[in-house]
């Protein structure tokens, strides 16, 4: 799990990060010519969103629950970061498109804070041969805080 430091993201308060199953892609569901596209597709995504919904829930994540409920509370939609870490068996040759939107629609609906807009996403790539995965850390920004608290 990391923890976001940098020095663009310096005045962010993390409120939850968790490690998730890399989602399939976009360009990887297309080339599929044995199952219509449509349906293969959605299939993958709800098994990803099954599988993202149970590391969700593991222990490892970290949760700020209160700020979590101050934004569900709150009347405003508090613009979040996101700063997404994929790690991949190997560096090149990797299918990446919509693997960002499918972490994120998967962490703000386990969340139930799917209105709330990502304005900032910050997203990496590592290689990890032996354990490929991806690792989300959601923040918002200080000078928005003070609208929720």
């Amino acid at each position: 799990m990391f923890q976001v430091n940098t020095a663009r993201t310096s005045t962010a308060l993390t409120f939850f990060s968790a490690r998730l199953p890399l989602p399939p892609g976009l360009n990887h569901l297309e080339r599929e010519v044995h199952r219509p596209r449509v349906a293969s597709q959605q299939a993958r995504f709800r098994h990803f969103h099954t599988e993202a919904n149970k590391s969700l829930a593991a222990a490892s994540s970290f949760y700020d629950f209160g700020t979590i409920v101050r934004l569900r509370e709150s009347p405003f939609h508090i613009p979040l970061f996101a700063h997404i870490k994929f790690f991949y068996a190997y560096m090149w040759n990797v299918d990446q498109i919509g693997q960002d939107q499918a972490i994120i629609e998967a962490t703000l609906r386990y969340l139930d804070l799917r209105e709330y807009p990502v304005v900032e996403l910050r997203v990496q790539k590592f290689v990890d041969e032996q354990d490929p995965h991806a690792e989300i850390a959601l923040s918002c920004a200080m000078r928005y805080t003070a609208q929720i608290g």
